[in-house]
């Protein structure tokens, strides 16, 4: 049985929540006991850069693989090996420590402590305490004005009523892996139900029209972009400091596990297994994201251009990686970027190796349609934001080595 599938359906097919269905443009053939892939169909798969299309493909599909669980050789159509079983054991270390993957528990790394771990240490349980209250306010503040707009809310998409809406913190405040005092930052986003296009761009402009309404919003206090509106300083009761917003409007009929849903369970996962080992691997991710934010190589390129660095979610993402250790995280890094001689590898040739990959949907690739488990090296980071990382990441661990040899 050898069926021509997309890769939009290849972790059911594996997991066996979906029977293969033939697809015209699928670029994998699937036999129960292994897969090819038809090269030829891959050319504009990353149509941004193509000369990098098929092994952006196959890092996927390698990733893909490693989530459901169980191993599958991939071939070519020539019958050239292209994912061995070490491989698939490396690619399996990256994504442990899942309720819904059945990729087992996670494994912390041996090189947790770095100098100055304490001081993220001391503050987890204050940090903890001001983002749930923070989050309540600000969620809530969001829904009332929501409700203006006679939608209801409800927790999930089962009801086939048009006014279903919710509202979900992405952001590392709700999963305090937020700097400790960096200041207020809420990401949402409003998922709701439509009836057809029109409908669904109709919603999202009353939607936009009633929180400019209901905030007051001169156009210096916001940015808004298509299903997005960026508040910058907003005045939410019951938190000291003015609050910067960023809410995304995005149409969902069917339910699906989202990046910050992966995300947060992984991180109840590791703090199930050791409550120690978690909160020095989200100390490692706040120290991470401090590096990063001083290096100006933290916010998306979609974000901000300058940085195009891997984002808030992506440095997340790559710091569990490899066991919650910024050390082991910089460490790979940096040798995948810098060339035996010293100097750096041109960024085109970086991404066709090193990934960053998430484990969950991303909620703006599902609503367009658009294969939406992401690597965030492709999606997030450009040229500049690379340069800056990599050389902010080999100071840093020259730094840390120092520090330990001082000791």
């Amino acid at each position: 049985m050898n069926i021509p599938i997309s890769i939009f359906n290849l972790y059911e097919i594996l997991t066996g929540k979906m029977e293969p269905k033939p697809s015209s443009r699928g670029a994998i053939i699937y036999n129960p006991k292994f897969l090819m892939i038809n090269m030829d169909k891959l050319k504009n798969f990353y149509a941004n850069v193509p000369q990098i299309s098929t092994s952006v493909f196959l890092i996927d599909v390698k990733h893909i693989i490693a989530m459901s669980g169980k191993y599958m050789p991939v071939y070519d159509q020539n019958k050239n090996l292209l994912y061995t079983q070490e491989e698939y054991l490396e690619y399996s270390k990256r994504v442990r420590g899942f309720i819904t993957h059945p990729t087992g528990p996670y494994v912390f790394s041996e090189k947790l402590d770095f100098p100055g771990m304490e001081k993220y240490l001391e503050v987890y349980d204050q940090n903890e305490k001001r983002n749930r209250q923070e989050d309540l306010l600000a969620s809530n503040s969001i829904k009332e004005v929501i409700e203006r707009t006679n939608a209801k809310a409800l927790p999930l998409f089962k009801s086939k009523r048009i006014t279903n809406y919710r509202v979900v913190n992405t952001g590392s405040t709700s999963r305090n892996t937020n700097i400790p005092g960096s200041g207020s930052d809420f990401d949402y986003i409003v998922q709701f139900s439509y009836k057809d296009e029109a409908d669904r761009d109709k919603k999202v402009s009353h939607m936009i029209d009633a929180f400019i309404k209901a905030y007051h919003l001169k156009p210096s206090q916001m940015l808004v972009r298509p299903f997005r509106l960026r508040i910058f300083g907003l005045n939410i009761p019951g938190i000291p400091e003015p609050a910067d917003v960023d809410i995304s409007f995005i149409g969902a009929n069917q339910e699906y596990f989202s990046t910050d849903e992966a995300m947060r369970e992984r991180l109840t996962v590791m703090r199930m297994q050791d409550e120690l080992l978690y909160r020095k691997a989200v100390a490692n991710i706040q120290y991470a994201k401090e590096v990063l934010k001083t290096a100006e190589a933290y916010k998306t390129h979609q974000s901000r251009r300058e940085q195009s660095g891997l984002g808030g979610i992506g440095i997340e993402n790559w710091i569990l990686q490899y066991g919650g250790s910024f050390i082991e995280a910089a460490e790979s890094f940096v040798n995948a970027a810098f060339m035996p001689n010293g100097e750096l590898k041109p960024f085109i040739e970086f991404e066709k190796e090193y990934s960053v990959m998430d484990c969950g949907l991303g909620h703006v690739n599902k609503a367009k349609g658009q294969f939406a488990l992401r690597n965030f090296v492709i999606c997030h980071m450009r040229e500049n934001g690379y340069q800056k990382m990599a050389y902010a990441l080999k100071k840093q661990l020259e730094i840390i080595r120092e520090g330990n040899r001082a000791r």
